[in-house]
């Protein structure tokens, strides 16, 4: 649907007739056009990787170019399914507290080293290992045990049932690594890329681009293209540049406000795919006038979340007013509609909690690490001037922006907001929600807002204990409604991930958490 609206405008910007919300989104057609096989693709990427070692990496950029040379046991479809990846099926036992992996067969890795249970046991061992300090070992902090009855076999047992295990297994952290690779390259793997998966490195020039050919013994068949160049360019303007000028056939992330050019050249086809980012505002729950819930309330009323959405940006976005998590996230459950924009109930709620007269604020933001995160932030700003609440706002370049977050402490944090985009790796609810757990405060995660509620706890540990779909997905829309009546942040949007493509490259796709996904793409002839 594409509801046309004259929107009332945002403080700064223009009234604009722009779409509400996007919900359909234009993908390449897969059957279109005769499968060419061969050829080379330039995707121009956001960044360059920072590792091309899944067990340590942190980041989207590096993540995405891994998956197209490693493989984990399950993946995620274009749908955000969990389906086989080097596992062909699980099953859990009755009591929730063992995993049992069959793997894929006649599978080899680059190396020509065989692919079976006592590699999938060497690279849990490597995860696990708490000297090694893997990112991939939280994902596995209740796996107690790798067990291999055969060479197709493997059991994960687990010092307590685990629903979100499946969605940890299928995570680029948890990719499967030669184990004779581990053995010879150790911490040099972030250079020596030895996987299963449809596509081999052939370089890595940092900064400059990375460089994979054709698998030519994959066990899912030959890919189409014979080579794929990923091209870092971090300012936009470069990205699409680089795409009109034919120096690259897809590019992501493109600009909101870039999108109606690009549509006019018919060359040219825009795609966009709802990602796992909501973007928000965490408020400081410790002290002062944000100690009160009906504060925070007051200043998610006082937003208009939708006309942000609609004209900053453009319609790919969502406003967040019926649940915390993005829609893409498995485990969003809509639980009511809060904090449609109204000034009036902004105004009494503040009176009510002894703030008739407003306050001030210091929040901080960043500044072109999200899609329009600036002008958003701004946005904010405006609004809760017309409220009384002074916001003295700085923003910062993302370095240094995260080094505040990560540096904040109960005993001292120096904001009162802080805007970020949760990126939910896992397309799960258990990582989505992690940062309203009372466990989570910095510097053990990312509960910016160090905000703790007994209550959202327990429901998010009903969660993530239990196995079965239905059970999780009623724990987590308790512990959603919660969160949404105590506003522990200022809910924004939840944006799209948009792109933009040449049209005689097919089979290409956008990846929900971010990033391009080209390893089964062709060129038309």
């Amino acid at each position: 649907m594409r509801d046309s609206v004259l929107g009332r405008g945002i403080p700064g910007f223009p009234a604009l007739v722009l779409a509400v919300w996007v919900a359909t989104v234009a993908m390449p057609a897969l059957e279109a056009g005769a499968q060419g096989r061969g050829g080379e693709l330039v995707v121009g990427t956001q960044a360059d990787v920072t590792t091309l070692d899944p067990h340590f990496t942190g980041d989207v950029p590096s993540g995405m170019v891994q998956l197209h040379m490693y493989e984990p046991l399950l993946t995620l479809d274009r749908s955000n399914n969990r389906v086989p990846g080097l596992a062909e099926s699980w099953s859990w036992s009755p009591d929730g507290l063992s995993l049992t992996l069959k793997l894929r067969g006649g599978v080899a890795f680059h190396d020509g080293t065989p692919f079976d249970a006592a590699a999938v046991k060497a690279n849990f061992d490597r995860m696990m290992d708490p000297e090694a300090k893997s990112l991939a070992r939280s994902l596995f902090a209740t796996v107690s045990k790798v067990e291999t009855p055969d060479g197709r076999t493997v059991v994960l047992r687990l010092k307590e049932p685990t629903g979100a295990l499946l969605a940890n297994l299928a995570s680029n952290r948890a990719a499967m690594i030669s184990p004779e690779a581990i053995r010879k390259h150790g911490k040099d793997l972030a250079r020596n890329v030895v996987g299963t998966g449809p596509f081999v490195l052939e370089e890595w020039r940092p900064k400059e681009r990375v460089a994979i050919k054709a698998n030519e013994k994959y066990w899912g068949g030959r890919p189409k293209l014979d080579r794929i160049v990923f091209r870092p360019a971090p300012n936009t303007a470069t990205r699409v540049a680089m795409l009109e000028a034919g120096d690259a056939a897809i590019v992501a992330p493109v600009l909101p406000q870039d999108v109606e050019r690009l549509q006019k050249n018919a060359a040219l086809e825009v795609i966009a795919v709802h990602g796992g980012d909501n973007l928000q505002m965490p408020l400081v729950t410790l002290k002062g006038p944000l100690a009160d819930k009906r504060v925070r309330q007051a200043l998610n009323y006082a937003v208009d979340k939708a006309a942000i959405a609609r004209v900053i940006y453009r319609g790919y976005a969502k406003p967040l007013t019926d649940a915390p998590l993005a829609p893409a996230t498995w485990g969003y459950q809509p639980v009511g509609s809060y904090y449609a924009f109204d000034r009036a109930r902004a105004k009494a709620l503040l009176k009510e909690a002894g703030y008739e007269n407003g306050f001030k604020l210091a929040a901080i933001a960043p500044d072109g690490r999200y899609v329009n995160d600036r002008q958003t932030a701004e946005s904010v700003v405006s609004y809760l001037k017309a409220v009384g609440v002074e916001v003295e706002l700085s923003t910062f370049e993302w370095g240094t922006y995260v080094g505040k977050l990560l540096g904040a402490r109960p005993e001292k944090v120096d904001f009162d907001a802080a805007m970020i985009s949760f990126a939910v790796g896992t397309m799960d609810a258990d990582q989505g929600m992690v940062i309203y757990r009372g466990d989570s405060w910095p510097p053990n995660g990312f509960n910016f807002s160090f905000f703790k509620n007994l209550d959202v706890d327990r429901h998010l540990a009903r969660g993530r204990s239990a196995v079965v779909p239905e059970e999780r997905l009623a724990a987590y829309r308790d512990a959603q409604r919660l969160v949404m009546e105590e506003a522990p942040a200022l809910f924004l949007v939840a944006y799209q991930y948009i792109g933009a493509i040449d049209r005689k490259v097919k089979g290409a796709w956008l990846m929900p958490i971010g990033g391009i996904m080209v390893k089964d793409a062709w060129l038309e002839k």
